[in-house]
């Protein structure tokens, strides 16, 4: 699909066609890979280890629900492992630590900034996430459950319907 919307693109736009090669999902791969030395555990019965590992953007969910979010799964018992985007990183700091000043001394909550590892994928029982792409390598990748916080859809080209592609 991506190489039908770049050839849309470049059409609309009447750019110089670009050389694409067809390589398939490298992180995806990486992940179902990797699964295979980490066996999965039982399914947990009641208390759960959630990664909550959102998109970035103003209406993202560090934005809008996260402290709410942790603070609720905290206080019913559940570990929290909190995977910020790269791009939350770079532009979000100042509300990052202040999440990390709020939960850091629970015990059962744990910040991670190492987007490119795998381990917390691994170590948890289910996903929580808004539009953030870690949906996909999550469910498809370890066949884990995957929760989505319907907020507003994250629009990076406002002129998308120019190109007329489903989604």
């Amino acid at each position: 699909y991506q190489i039908k919307e770049i050839r849309a693109n470049e059409e609309l736009y009447q750019l110089k066609p670009k050389i694409l090669v067809e390589s398939g999902y490298g992180r995806l791969d990486s992940i179902i890979e990797e699964a295979q030395s980490h066996p999965q555990s039982a399914r947990r019965e009641g208390k759960k280890k959630i990664l909550i590992a959102p998109t970035w953007g103003d209406n993202a969910l560090l934005e809008t629900c996260a402290f709410n979010l942790v603070d609720l799964l905290l206080e019913n018992g559940h570990e929290v492992i909190y995977r910020p985007h790269s791009m939350t990183l770079r532009h979000r700091k100042k509300l990052l630590i202040k999440l990390q000043y709020k939960f850091l001394e629970h015990k059962n909550f744990t910040y991670e900034t190492d987007v490119g590892a795998q381990e917390s994928l691994h170590a948890s029982d289910i996903l929580v996430t808004d539009w953030s792409g870690t949906a996909i390598e999550y469910a498809f990748g370890l066949e884990k459950p995957v929760i989505f916080i319907d907020l507003p859809r994250k629009v990076n080209n406002p002129d998308y319907q120019k190109i007329h592609l489903e989604p």
